[in-house]
């Protein structure tokens, strides 16, 4: 039923394809794939009424779908709401730093930037020396004005990745 929604929705078929994605869902409520594309589907159509809406009814058993509801929710810029989501992930994943890294982004959406850096913190010590987490780590350090600490996570970071675009554009913001 997945496949199909997908095969409706290249199709151009939408209200189908819409149909056959809640059925996958019906008949597998934890189904990650199916949440994702239905969900990209109705933000496309503009469907906020129904927008994530999936997620609820599966009851966000899992913490992949509550990352996944919260990714949604910050792209959308509904940041107190993906900050839930992502502390709903944290309690199910308590040793991995993906929700920290989703907490530290909520936050920073928020303007809470000591929190950000604080659940960015936290992330580090689930993984040390995560290059993309002391990168987004930098960035928010460099909103409260701290270019020195953020200088030297920049310095830790590039010979993991000399040549990334994303982290020399920090590295030469920091500068």
């Amino acid at each position: 039923t997945h496949v199909l929604a997908i095969a409706l929705d290249m199709q151009g078929r939408h209200e189908e394809a819409v149909a056959a994605y809640r059925r996958a869902i019906t008949l597998e409520p934890l189904h990650a794939g199916a949440h994702q594309e239905l969900n990209a589907l109705l933000y496309r159509l503009g469907r906020d009424a129904e927008f994530l809406a999936s997620y609820e009814t599966a009851g966000v058993a899992s913490g992949a779908l509550a990352m996944q509801k919260a990714s949604f929710l910050m792209r959308a810029e509904r940041f107190a709401e993906a900050r839930e989501c992502f502390a709903r992930a944290a309690v199910m994943a308590p040793n991995h730093p993906g929700p920290r890294n989703g907490l530290a982004a909520a936050y920073a959406g928020l303007g809470r930037l000591a929190d950000s850096i604080a659940a960015h913190e936290t992330s580090l010590t689930l993984k040390p020396n995560e290059p993309r987490t002391m990168l987004n780590l930098a960035c928010t350090l460099l909103e409260t004005g701290d270019a020195r600490r953020a200088l030297g996570l920049t310095e830790a970071v590039m010979p993991q990745m000399p040549f990334d675009q994303s982290a020399l554009a920090v590295r030469e913001l920091v500068l």
